[in-house]
């Protein structure tokens, strides 16, 4: 049986080994997952953002999610791939039983080789991927290798599960079936009855009208918790609709053209990209999806990282801000960051003067784009962390000022000095208010001197505006969608390794199938030119449908968004473009996927011409 085994592998190797491929990338992912919220390097320098590390094990639950998925669409193929080689077995007199353990034996080395590799990669690899996360989190610090043998339990019993819950599947359905059952499984889901157009142009309707739906309902905020769903329900029926009747039964009308019919290369390759596109609609379909939501997940993250990067600098961009009419507190204040001048890069001084609680006036010397005549203020200040309407005149000492233009911002960080107002240098110098010292200090990298921030936090005591809290909040929301960014693209990259791993196997065996189909063509005056424009057109129908169907659903994801967080109920924030900052991401997948495409090509010549 064990030869038997080493023969069947050996001959099926093609087809195995990209899902040997992808198994082992999943694994070796899930495991970097679990094990980087146990690394004691990395825990001495984010042990205060626990989101972080909560992050790192919900991704490795949606990977073995995914796992399920493809391990469970791959055993189902390689069943009814193999359903013919089965039952000549039986024909042969080997009983089911015999026949089932050869296919789970087969099954259970393909993934303990699978557990085994990917665990080896993870291990290699964890370093590696913790070394790239501290530089996009720019961070400094000396990782070490570790192997957490509870990360490896816990990789192992879950992959172990689920092979083995794919094996006694296996056995179930080779024991279940029946000869004459086995000869028709592989035809299963190949008969191309072609149904009518119309539920293709009632797809295409759906996806347009959820698209619609989705751009018009975020704008206002009221209908934006029903967009969504109604977007993505109509999205996810309209695609396979679109493959199943739009683009197999149009492939099929074509074939009805006079011009195409002359042309027998046309006909021919028409026709059996329609029969195939449609028995094969449902996996094509979701691959659609997959490809959507991993595109989708990259540029909203990244495109929010980067906005709202944008935006901290320039509303929030000091860690410690204070305002004090003690002279001492603040000499305190100095002293103690004279050990620490080189991590804070900025250490901005304001001198005003106050008016009233939460009111302040400051010369307009300190700025070299105001200018103000004696009568008048410029205000400067957010309330409450949104711009408020100011007053049209002020009241200082029995003097009024008209207030003649205002600024939608904070003089240091967005929430907590109050209404600044920019007075004439000569009224300033001759007001007698309370002087008052405001600072804001900007550290080089706010985590690794976390420390020192509460510290100097600690000894403003009350009069420190920015709570220690907040500025952990600060910090984690940036973190966490960086971390969020830097996951999003490690399984986007599992989706479209997959999923082109899927159309691979999917491609090279309907060649296999149709191998008798292209000798004939041979015989009867087919040159090799057009059997390669035939397999080309085909291999390029299942991979170009996929990646532009999806990347359509895609940039209407980010359209959304980007009306989302332009209207002011949602977000203080101009959000003038989420779409670029992903752009160079999006070429890395599509140059992943085109390697595929290219190698699925390069073979199917090798093996049909």
């Amino acid at each position: 049986m064990l030869r038997l085994v080493k023969s069947n592998i050996r001959r099926n190797l093609s087809t195995y080994l990209f899902y040997y491929l992808a198994l082992v990338i999943n694994i070796a992912v899930v495991y970097i997952f679990i094990s980087i919220p146990t690394n004691k390097d990395l825990l001495m320098i984010i042990s205060a953002f626990e989101q972080i590390l909560q992050t790192f094990r919900s991704s490795a639950i949606i990977v073995g999610l995914f796992s399920v998925m493809f391990m469970n669409y791959c055993t189902n193929y390689f069943i009814r791939n193999r359903s013919k080689e089965i039952a000549l077995y039986s024909l042969f007199g080997l009983k089911k039983t015999r026949i089932a353990l050869i296919l789970v034996v087969e099954n259970l080395i393909i993934g303990i080789l699978g557990i085994v590799t990917g665990i080896a990669f993870g291990v290699f690899f964890s370093k590696f991927t913790m070394m790239l996360l501290m530089k996009y989190l720019d961070l400094s610090a000396i990782i070490g290798v570790t192997i957490s043998s509870e990360s490896i339990f816990w990789t192992v019993s879950v992959y172990l599960i689920l092979i083995l819950l794919s094996s006694l599947f296996i056995f179930y359905q080779v024991y279940k079936s029946s000869l004459l059952g086995l000869f028709k499984k592989r035809n299963i889901g190949e008969v191309s009855n072609i149904n009518s157009f119309k539920l293709g142009y009632i797809g295409v309707f759906l996806i347009l009208l959820g698209y619609f739906i989705g751009i018009i309902g975020v704008k206002t905020i009221h209908w934006f918790i029903y967009a969504v769903p109604i977007t993505l329900f109509l999205c996810i029926i309209g695609t396979f609709l679109v493959y199943r009747n739009f683009i197999s039964a149009g492939l099929w009308r074509l074939t009805k053209n006079k011009e195409l019919v002359y042309k027998k290369g046309s006909i021919i390759w028409l026709r059996r990209i329609s029969h195939r596109l449609r028995s094969s609609y449902k996996i094509i379909a979701l691959i659609t999806l997959l490809i959507a939501v991993a595109l989708t997940a990259i540029g909203i993250t990244n495109g929010l990282n980067i906005q709202l990067v944008a935006f901290n600098e320039v509303e929030n961009p000091y860690q410690v801000n204070y305002v004090t009419e003690e002279v001492e507190k603040d000499h305190s204040i100095q002293d103690l960051i004279k050990e620490s001048r080189d991590v804070i890069i900025s250490n901005d001084f304001f001198e005003l003067k106050k008016i009233d609680e939460g009111q302040y006036v400051i010369s307009e010397d300190n700025f070299e784009n105001i200018d103000v005549d004696g009568k008048s203020l410029v205000a400067y200040f957010l309330e409450n962390g949104r711009m408020q309407m100011p007053e049209e005149a002020l009241h200082i000492n029995g003097e009024v000022f008209n207030i003649v233009s205002s600024m939608d911002r904070s003089l240091l960080n967005r929430y907590p000095l109050g209404k600044v107002y920019v007075m004439d240098s000569e009224k300033y110098n001759n007001y007698q208010g309370n002087q008052v010292i405001s600072r804001g200090l900007k550290f080089s990298n706010p985590i690794t001197n976390l420390e020192k921030i509460i510290e100097i936090n600690e000894r403003l005591d009350l009069k420190s505006y920015t709570e220690i809290s907040v500025i952990l909040d600060q910090l984690t929301i940036l973190l966490v969608l960086k971390v969020i960014v830097f996951i999003s693209v490690i399984i986007g990259i599992i989706f479209i390794f997959s999923s082109a791993s899927i159309l691979y196997i999917k491609v090279i065996n309907s060649m296999k199938e149709d191998q008798d189909s292209f000798i004939t063509l041979r015989q009867i005056g087919f040159k090799e030119n057009q059997i390669k424009s035939f397999i080309k057109n085909f291999t390029k129908t299942f991979y170009y449908c996929p990646l532009v169907i999806g990347t359509i659903h895609s940039v209407v994801a980010l359209i959304m968004l980007k009306f989302l967080l332009l209207n002011p109920h949602v977000s203080g924030m101009n959000y003038k473009n989420i779409f670029w900052p992903s752009f160079k991401i999006f070429i890395i997948f599509y140059s992943v996927y085109f390697i595929f495409y290219r190698l699925t090509l390069n073979k199917s010549y090798e093996k049909l011409i």
